[in-house]
């Protein structure tokens, strides 16, 4: 009966009812799809750092991360390789080699991080081959001059051109002065600066060659089925592994300002979110308190009938929980059309994503909305349980009216 009442007590002003519905399914439906961009943009910048130079995961020689001298490389990765083999949920192992060096031309000198890859394993896992805007991607190394990739930055910067020559300089195993001459196969252009600009890509036969490491390598980079199992295989690795000889780091160890960069994010999400439910309260507040005092001689006949208190706070709080279903209904559908419509054809964000990255990630053109349930459900149970707050203040209001005074008031 109280609900029956309660919805026909919403329904005697509709402007007003409809304005706070309109307010809250706004509310509502904006925050599903702004949660949803937020994923998808998240999501794009983590998969482009992993897809790019991280990985997943990443095992090294104990120290080798913190001192990166070829001393602590893995010297015996079959042994490493054996041990990966058992651990669930990973898809992909690729081996690498990594050195610091110099990178020179008849112009000029900058330092690079090179890095020695299997190609047709980097293939399967990693993104350098669909960057490429000039030449091809790395394949058979034969030959006395090694083929090698540069960043467009740094083709830029050497003023290098396909088929150039290049020399490049490092510290080999044996403490020694290394240097070895390439020629430029290709020249690629992911959009992260640090990586552009700052990575130079060789075969991984070439590489132990030019350093001098025999079948020694720096690092094994590992890839999950699901990137959500990345912390869980990281906590395996870590059983698994002989913690004197190897360490293990996720993405989020090896590039923690992309983490902070996400949790800040959602920090802000959540604080704009803070502020919009607010607003919403308000209106909630405004448009029961209204009812309330218009209904005043009502709620006094109520009261003098004998119609308990608690009768009349469970009353007007189906009110409330009437216009909270209503908004979940139409801000829940507004939202998660929106969503799925975008994560089908995506955004065009062209016009601002030109150069931005994030360290070792960077944005594409188009970005995708990524609908979580978590997200949908979180939006939808805080704007249920605000507008339910927001109706108890006018509920004991009107519980508390005096008989005597309600009945005459005009």
């Amino acid at each position: 009966m109280l609900l029956k009442i309660a919805w026909r007590n919403v329904w005697r002003n509709k402007r007003r009812s409809l304005l706070t519905l309109a307010a809250s399914s706004f509310g509502l439906g904006l925050f599903i799809f702004l949660f949803a961009f937020s994923d998808g943009m998240h999501e794009q910048l983590i998969a482009n750092a992993t897809r790019t130079s991280l990985g997943h995961l990443q095992v090294y020689g104990r120290g080798y991360r913190a001192d990166p001298v070829l001393e602590r490389a893995i010297a015996k990765p079959a042994e490493l390789r054996a041990a990966l083999a058992g651990v669930r949920g990973l898809s992909l192992v690729l081996p690498r080699v990594e050195s610091y060096g110099l990178a020179s031309s008849a112009s000029n000198s900058v330092g690079v991080m090179v890095v020695g890859v299997d190609p047709a394993l980097e293939k399967r896992a990693t993104r350098i081959s669909n960057t490429m805007v000039k030449g091809l991607y790395l394949g058979r190394d034969s030959g006395t001059v090694g083929q090698i990739l540069i960043g467009k930055a740094l083709a830029k910067r050497l003023k290098l051109e396909l088929g150039d020559k290049m020399v490049l300089l490092s510290q080999a195993a044996d403490g020694s002065m290394a240097n070895a001459l390439f020629r430029v196969r290709g020249i690629y252009k992911t959009g992260a600066e640090a990586v552009d600009l700052g990575t130079a890509f060789i075969t991984l036969g070439r590489a132990k060659e030019f350093l001098g490491l025999g079948q020694g390598l720096t690092s094994m980079l590992l890839f999950a089925g699901d990137l959500g199992e990345v912390d869980r295989i990281k906590g395996e690795l870590g059983l698994r592994l002989e913690p004197k000889a190897y360490e293990a780091l996720s993405w989020k160890d090896l590039d923690p300002s992309l983490l902070q960069t996400t949790e800040l994010d959602d920090a802000i999400n959540h604080v704009i979110l803070l502020v919009v439910f607010m607003i919403v309260a308000l209106g909630i507040v405004n448009t029961l308190l209204m009812s309330v005092f218009e209904r005043t001689r009502e709620f006094g006949v109520l009261l003098a009938m004998g119609m308990e208190p608690k009768s009349v706070v469970a009353m007007v709080s189906f009110e409330a929980a009437i216009l909270a279903s209503l908004s979940l209904a139409v801000g829940t559908s507004v939202g998660v059309i929106l969503a799925l419509h975008f994560g089908r054809h995506g955004i065009d964000l062209s016009r601002w994503t030109e150069g931005v990255s994030v360290s070792t990630a960077f944005l594409e053109p188009i970005l995708y909305p990524k609908l979580r349930a978590y997200s949908v459900l979180k939006s939808c149970l805080s704007v249920f349980l605000v507008t339910i707050v927001s109706g108890l203040y006018p509920a004991f209001k009107a519980s508390r009216l005096s008989p005597v005074k309600a009945l005459r008031h005009s």
